[in-house]
Order: C-alpha cells, then structure tokens, then sequence
C-alpha cells in the first residue's frame, strides 16, 4: 500500500507540473525521465552506498546535538517554562507543554545567531557561490535540453 501510494503521489506530482506549465507541448519526455531516473539514482546513493549514510548521519548526529544544547541552554535561562529542564509538577498532557516561545524559537534563534557568525567569518558566502555556480551551470544545461 505504501509504494501505491508513493507511485500515485509522484504521478500526482508530473500531472500538477504539467497542469501549471506555460507551453505543454513543450514538455520534453525525455528530459522527464532523466530527472525521475536521476531522482532514483540518488535515492539509491542516499539509502545504500554506506560513505553517503555515514556523512548524513553525522550530519544528522551535529544538528540533533544542537537542538539537545538548545534545550539544556533554555532549561537554564527559562527554567521548567523551557522544554529541556525538569518540570516541578506532573504533565498530564504532554501536548500542552510545549510552549513555542522557550522551545522552538529559542532554536531558530540559535541557528540565526549561527547564520549570522558564519557569515561574518565568511564561511556562508563561500558555499552561497558555490550553490549559485552550480545552479547556473545545472539550470543552463536544463535550458539546452528543451
């Protein structure tokens, strides 16, 4: 049932693409079936080649590190209102809780801080031209195929 579903989703998906196209016609099938291939191909590398796992799991590993650093920060500086500190009375409901204010923002603020040191040493701009170089170069080779 599942892979019905993700095979009805993707058909779903092409069908909306083409819907909002300019020119229909000029919908070329073969560079259709490249991106899906292609789209496979890399979710085969993402899932099976262990080097590709290995990396996005550390990746992921770093990002949960911090969201767990957040939380400990805002536990200290907001105390029970925050989600990581020990609340002095029992939760009945755990889905009222959370108080967005001391929990999620406190994490978008400290990715924007980090934005914001990681700019400042020049780190970002560095890996924003290097997106921009490759989304050119990938956008004109798109062009020459329709």
């Amino acid at each position: 049932m599942d892979i019905l579903q993700i095979v009805i989703g993707g058909i779903i998906l092409i069908l909306l693409g083409a819907v909002f196209s300019r020119v229909f016609r000029k919908i070329n099938p073969l560079y259709l079936f490249n991106a899906i291939a292609l789209q496979f191909v890399l979710s085969f590398l993402l899932i099976k080649v262990p080097p590709i796992t290995n990396a996005f799991n550390s990746l992921s590993k770093g990002v949960l590190a911090q969201k767990d650093a957040t939380e400990k920060g805002g536990g200290f500086v907001f105390g029970y209102l925050a989600e990581g500190a020990p609340k002095p009375f029992e939760v009945i409901d755990p889905a009222f809780a959370n108080i967005f204010i001391f929990s999620g923002l406190m994490l978008i603020i400290v990715v924007s801080a980090l934005s914001a040191i990681f700019w400042h040493w020049r780190i970002l701009p560095i890996i924003i031209k290097a997106m921009l170089h490759f989304s050119k170069n990938h956008s004109m080779w798109a062009a020459l195929w329709v």
